[in-house]
């Protein structure tokens, strides 16, 4: 969804009120300070995730090698850490080869939606 769209309440709650109503969740990239998502979520107690870590910011190699990095060292404090990419080839090699990696690092990959059932929580941001 555009960013322009997230700052408006008035168009962001009936979608989310749609959600709510679907016992389903939001993600938002929180790509911008002035999204009402995080607050309408708490409001509507819709279950939500926000992170503001993207893995392929730079899209070099080794920058994402480097964020996949950092990611895992969060994991280490956190509970569970959020991070979005996009889907370009670059980004998409080094998941696939970091995947395989995480089972020795003791560090579980789970799709959203398992976090919803085991946390509950309204909000969850993740760090950057």
């Amino acid at each position: 969804m555009g960013s322009r769209f997230m700052f408006s309440q008035d168009d962001v709650n009936p979608l989310f009120l749609h959600l709510k109503s679907e016992k389903m969740f939001f993600f938002d990239a929180a790509s911008s300070p002035q999204s009402v998502t995080k607050d309408l979520a708490k409001t509507l107690h819709l279950d939500a995730f926000l992170t503001y870590f993207q893995i392929d910011k730079e899209l070099t190699p080794q920058e994402i090698e480097t964020r996949l990095k950092n990611l895992e060292d969060l994991s280490h404090f956190e509970n569970h850490t959020i991070a979005f990419g996009f889907d370009n080839s670059l980004t998409l090699q080094a998941l696939d080869a970091w995947v395989k990696t995480l089972a020795e690092k003791d560090i579980q990959l789970v799709p959203l939606s398992d976090l919803v059932v085991h946390d509950k929580q309204s909000v969850t941001p993740s760090s950057s």
